[in-house]
């Protein structure tokens, strides 16, 4: 799944909910967009497409709760203070077990109160029901709608990778700016490739000791996620170890536009997943919007094999 994909089944989500609630609305239509803290890009890529929608009359509030305080009736409160809201867009991620306990009672006061929702949560839709939202009607169906977030890409090219190449093992070291934790127990559910994560600090040492923690467990398979930098600290001690012979194998995939630095390497092969755009001028078009982040939208990750010699 590419996170183009991904886009546009958010657009056709985004389009049907406002279809819904303008066959009933006599003024303007009221979005609600609720996040956490901390997560900025969401704030900024929902607000700013907001403004700039002219197809309908529309206002919108955004609420940004902490996940370290949450319960349901504040929640509730939040989302139905003056005026009630048309549409709902639930942008709050699902990195550990507190923000999961603020994204259900966001999706179940959603439900019980039957309105309108588009569900930004991190998870891909295929694989488990969200909790909150099991065992929909057909009808709750029609308006309760689930949408995989651009950032969850990184699970699907890890699924795909060791589905397609068969791997026994998989290594998966990420930085702090993945978020992927959440995804442990069902991340490779129904394939049969034995896995161990572990999140870095950023640090050369920390690297190195996590890395061979992970093969001290018989894994010579690595996944590496994230920046440049976390790249660059895997190509090293994949040549300081001699990790870079046939046993081993070496996935990187990251959202920037990696171009490996390794001044220490060579003769490391390894197999690179970065974003490509699909839509050029969509892309130059992005880049004359201000504040716009053009790392987060670029469209494609496709991976290609490259050498250090």
């Amino acid at each position: 799944m590419t996170v183009a994909a991904a886009k546009k089944g958010t657009i056709t989500a985004a389009f049907f909910a406002v279809v819904l609630v303008a066959a009933t609305a006599q003024d303007s239509l009221r979005f609600v967009v609720v996040v956490e803290k901390g997560n900025d890009v969401a704030k900024l890529m929902i607000t700013e497409t907001l403004k700039k929608t002219t197809d309908a009359v529309l206002t919108y509030s955004l609420i940004e709760l902490d996940p370290e305080e949450v319960n349901v009736a504040d929640v509730c409160n939040a989302i139905f203070a003056d005026p009630k809201p048309d549409v709902l867009i639930d942008a709050v991620r699902t990195p550990g077990s507190t923000v999961e306990k603020l994204s259900t009672a966001v999706r179940d006061t959603a439900r019980r109160m039957g309105l309108p929702t588009l569900s930004l949560t991190y998870g891909v839709h295929n694989d488990y029901t969200l909790s909150g939202w099991d065992r929909l009607t057909a009808l709750e169906r029609e308006y309760l709608v689930h949408i995989t977030p651009p950032g969850d890409i990184y699970t699907q090219v890890i699924r795909d990778l060791c589905k397609q190449m068969d791997l026994s093992t998989a290594g998966i070291i990420y930085d702090t700016s993945v978020i992927i934790d959440h995804k442990y127990a069902r991340l490779l559910e129904n394939i049969p490739t034995r896995h161990i994560m572990r999140e870095v600090d950023g640090t050369k040492d920390d690297f190195k000791r996590k890395a061979e923690l992970i093969h001290s467990t018989d894994v010579s398979n690595f996944f590496i996620l994230g920046r440049a930098d976390t790249m660059n600290q895997a190509l090293e001690l994949a040549h300081r170890n001699k990790w870079n012979n046939w046993q081993f194998a070496w996935f990187l995939i990251s959202r920037e536009n990696y171009a490996p630095r390794c001044t220490e390497c060579n003769n490391v092969t390894f197999i690179m997943a970065t974003p490509e755009p699909t839509n050029p001028d969509l892309l130059a078009q992005a880049k004359k919007d201000k504040d716009f982040d053009v790392q987060k939208e670029q469209a494609y990750v496709k991976p290609k094999e490259q050498r250090i010699v």
